[in-house]
């Protein structure tokens, strides 16, 4: 089974997303037993809190079934368990190395098997269409290449 760990600043928009439309796009490949995806954030800012109604919103919008999410801050544990870590900006990455340099060569944009540019965090931007369009097309490029 491929682990595959989405992490963002705060787990309440990207990575959960990132999390939401792998699960997804895995039942309707049925490669389920393939893969296992985790959302976690790289701050504590969010702990406990659900999808940000914005991005809920959209990902409702766009037909995708999830549960009440938890946002929850990336163990040691976790980064370890993962085989593969994406992340959705330079600021995750900065943070990445900071307090997990020992996994760095597992750690990749989301936007890896695409073009390596950032996913823009929509809770500034307000622009959640075009952040959920390219965590689609990011995300489904990642199965695709792995599975």
């Amino acid at each position: 089974m491929i682990k595959i760990l989405f992490l963002c600043h705060g787990n309440i928009c990207r990575s959960v997303a990132a999390e939401v439309v792998a699960l997804n796009y895995v039942k309707t490949k049925h490669l389920e037993d393939k893969f296992l995806f985790l959302s976690r954030g790289l701050s504590n800012e969010e702990y406990g809190n659900d999808i940000y109604p914005p991005m809920k919103d959209e990902l409702r919008a766009n037909g995708y079934v999830f549960k009440r999410h938890f946002a929850q801050k990336v163990s040691e544990e976790e980064m370890k368990e993962f085989d593969y870590i994406f992340y959705m900006d330079g600021s995750n990455f900065n943070l990445i190395k900071w307090h997990f340099p020992e996994y760095l060569d597992k750690c990749h944009p989301l936007t890896y098997y695409l073009d390596n540019s950032p996913i823009e965090d929509p809770w500034y931007t307000d622009r959640f269409t075009f952040v959920l369009d390219k965590i689609i097309k990011s995300t489904e490029a990642i199965i695709e290449n792995l599975k």
